[in-house]
């Protein structure tokens, strides 16, 4: 029962995002982050008004309200809020990432407001999905974490794309682009997490390319702390990335 519920809900969620994919997001516009990153938007959303998803466990619904509706959702709203009752807003200049599954069907959206904080909504589906960036030439295509790290990649080396959204997903993503471009030379671009526990950015990235056959990558910051690609594209410059 909760693994039907589960479904449920991710396919509602998953209807919730499309609508805010289509209705709501432009292929261009203003984003503090973007700024911030020195990165275009590239496949990107960007939001110029305040759009809500709200999510009703109890009632099984997920509804999308832009503007001012969204401030009468929020008037209309218990104090305190009921535990089945959760909401993701999008504000203003927030850029939105489409994460789809190998079929090209979109799950989720990452929602990266201008200070850079990233959200998903509720019972959304991350695992297994992935943005992809410019997949005009087969012959090499990289992997990475987050969007600043692969679109920086992108710039750097003109490559082929695509985005895993975090490390753990790295294995799963790395397995499905090498079911969907067998013949492709793969390079996992990691993040070099040395300063934290496990240094999860390189032992994904490095169990993500021995097993589907790829090369992997590091970037080294002059400075030494740890950090990724778009770290030393912001402290050196694009031509470090190279």
């Amino acid at each position: 029962a909760d693994e039907a519920r589960l479904s449920l809900m991710q396919g509602l969620v998953a209807a919730a995002c499309k609508r805010v994919w289509d209705e709501h997001c432009k292929p261009s516009g203003t984003s503090a982050y973007l700024r911030a990153k020195q990165v275009p938007a590239y496949g990107l959303g960007c939001v110029d008004h305040a759009v809500l998803i709200a999510i009703d466990d109890e009632r099984q619904r997920v509804d999308v309200f832009a503007g001012d509706e969204g401030m009468t959702w929020f008037d209309a709203l218990p104090d305190p809020r009921p535990e089945h009752i959760s909401f993701l807003q999008i504000q203003k200049g927030s850029v939105v990432v489409p994460l789809r599954d190998e079929a090209g069907q979109l799950w989720s959206l990452q929602v990266i407001n201008g200070k850079g904080t990233k959200l998903f909504p509720k019972y959304s589906r991350k695992a297994g999905c992935f943005h992809v960036m410019s997949m005009t030439d087969m012959g090499i295509i990289a992997i990475g974490e987050g969007y600043a790290t692969v679109d920086s990649c992108r710039q750097a080396m003109g490559w082929p794309m695509v985005m895993a959204v975090d490390s753990g997903n790295l294995p799963v993503v790395a397995a499905a682009v090498r079911r969907l471009c067998p013949d492709a030379r793969l390079v996992v671009c990691g993040d070099d997490d040395t300063e934290t526990a496990g240094n999860p950015g390189r032992t994904k990235a490095e169990q993500a390319a021995a097993e589907v056959g790829a090369l992997v990558a590091f970037p080294a910051l002059a400075s030494g702390a740890e950090g990724d690609w778009n770290d030393l594209r912001v402290a050196e410059g694009l031509g470090a990335v190279v």
